[in-house]
């Protein structure tokens, strides 16, 4: 003897009259939910294989406030290939989080491939922290061991 289930009670615990619009809808949910997760898998991969390409790489570690007009930087720099110059950026920051005060970094080719910098950046008020910019190995025509020397 089976049991069928009042039309009434059906149609008021289930969210639709027939079981064909929740299994389309399911499957819609599960097709964007995988494309979604692809989408990011490949974001990834970008990133991933950005990252990797770059030749030099600053990463900050800390800052010291030297006094209202200075603050000592503190960043890893690792290169890929150390018999090339290269050349890196980095900045102080306020409370707010604005810059005020930057410095580009020489950086002479030798050494080794993951090097500590301690790095004075001047600041035209008082700086709470500092940040890495970036990095390259193609030196700008201003800037040579000479002058980042002074």
């Amino acid at each position: 003897m089976s049991t069928r289930p009042h039309p009434q009670s059906r149609a008021r615990y289930s969210g639709a009259p027939s079981g064909q619009e929740s299994t389309m809808s399911g499957k819609l949910v599960a097709i964007f939910v995988l494309v979604l997760v692809v989408a990011f898998a490949v974001a990834f991969a970008k990133f991933l294989r950005t990252t990797d390409q770059q030749p030099v790489n600053i990463t900050f570690a800390s800052a010291k406030r030297i006094d209202d007009s200075s603050i000592k930087v503190v960043a890893d720099i690792s290169r890929k290939d150390t018999s090339k110059p290269a050349y890196c950026i980095v900045t102080a920051l306020n409370y707010e989080m604005a810059e005020v005060g930057r410095r580009e970094v020489y950086i002479p080719a030798g050494g080794l491939e993951l090097a500590r910098w301690e790095i004075d950046v001047p600041t035209r008020e008082p700086a709470v922290s500092g940040g890495a910019y970036g990095c390259s190995d193609t030196i700008p025509f201003y800037l040579t061991e000479a002058k980042a020397s002074q």
